[in-house]
């Protein structure tokens, strides 16, 4: 055990830790060698759920680490963190969750963990704002081994969380994130992302942005990404077709729609059948695999007509509708060439002026008819 050494503490944790056996550990996540306390389990308030995981901690990921800690010879290797709790006299756990059950596991089993007694986890004190709070948890969740990496679902959570408590505005020129445009937006995301937690900052950090815009948490200034479910209502609400939420339910039995759907129509005498799509592809009439389903559905169900929902995600407000013409030109020309199999294309409004002026009415940012 190490010896108990006195330390300047900040007054502003509202304990002695003096009182606790300390030394010094490296922390991967603030990549400095840091002052950590052995702090006993029974202090330690474990939250109901995990900040850092929008699931909570999924226990199963620890037994790597409570294998690890039961038959490492240094135990524990990497430092949890936590903030002291004024009002319940407890430590707050910020990160470390799985290791933090692992301690459990281990004291209820009685296995021994070495360079520690009665079971005592060796804590960072945080001290810092929220703001630095929620990076250092995303960063921790983000980077570090052996722990399952944090999925995009996580991630998202996280950004949501540091965007709200102001860690992405720019206090140079006195702006909130809010107030960005949503190319500042993107750029600022991705440039934090890619210094705190690099492999999200870089080949996944689109999809992150897409499903963050996607999440209905986005800041009301951003570009619009949409995922297929929202397309669906959208569309039932709003279509011009006939189609309806009664409709949908009685003869899909559901009260959403999948692509390729094909439903039986009447208008005044006329019966007909109409197919619906729905694509957020961003080549989807050139090289994605839409024009080819659709064009296989004409060919062997033979609907009458053949409606898709369209979203360009990935992109920003100023370069919407050049992809929307791109798009349009792609289909056209495969109605030219090869044969027509689109009747027409519902655009969901996207950017920042289409949400404000189509969004809460219900109409479409865009209609092509083929």
């Amino acid at each position: 055990m190490a010896n108990v050494v006195k330390l300047n503490i900040p007054t502003s944790t509202g304990i002695n830790l003096s009182e606790f056996s300390s030394k010094k550990m490296f922390c991967p996540v603030t990549k400095q060698i840091e002052n950590v306390y052995a702090i006993p389990l029974d202090l330690i308030d474990e939250e109901v759920h995990n900040p850092g995981r929008i699931n909570g901690t999924d226990h199963s990921n620890s037994h790597q680490i409570y294998d690890d800690l039961i038959t490492n010879p240094q135990g524990q290797i990497e430092p949890t963190c936590a903030k002291f709790n004024k009002s319940t006299g407890k430590f707050r756990l910020i990160y470390g969750y799985n290791r933090l059950w692992a301690f459990k596991m281990a004291r209820k089993s009685g296995f021994n963990i070495a360079n520690t007694s009665n079971y005592e986890m060796w804590v960072r004190i945080h001290t810092g704002t929220k703001i630095s709070e929620i990076t250092q948890q995303i960063r921790e969740n983000g980077n570090k081994p052996p722990a399952k990496p944090a999925t995009r679902e996580d991630m998202v959570f996280q950004l949501q969380r540091l965007i709200s408590v102001g860690g992405l505005d720019d206090a140079v020129n006195d702006l909130s994130f809010d107030c960005m445009s949503d190319e500042i937006q993107r750029e600022v995301a991705k440039r934090w992302m890619k210094t705190n937690v690099p492999l999200w900052g870089g080949r996944k950090f689109r999809g992150l942005w897409n499903s963050y815009c996607a999440s209905g948490q986005a800041t009301a200034s951003n570009f619009k990404n949409w995922i297929k479910t929202d397309m669906s209502s959208y569309f039932i609400n709003n279509n011009d077709e006939g189609v309806t939420k009664e409709m949908v339910i009685e003869q899909m039995g559901r009260d959403f729609i999948k692509s390729g759907d094909i439903f039986n129509m009447k208008s005044g005498e006329e019966r007909f059948t109409l197919a619906v799509y729905f694509t957020t592809q961003y080549n989807a009439y050139n090289a994605a695999a839409l024009l080819v389903n659709i064009s296989r559905k004409k060919f062997k169900e033979k609907p009458s007509r053949i409606v898709v929902v369209q979203a360009v995600n990935g992109v920003t407000s100023n370069k919407i509708e050049n992809q929307r013409k791109s798009k349009v030109e792609d289909l056209s020309e495969w109605h030219d060439h090869m044969k027509h199999v689109v009747d027409k294309i519902y655009w969901v409004p996207q950017s920042r002026s289409e949400i404000s002026k189509h969004y809460n009415s219900g109409d479409w940012a865009r209609v092509d008819n083929f």
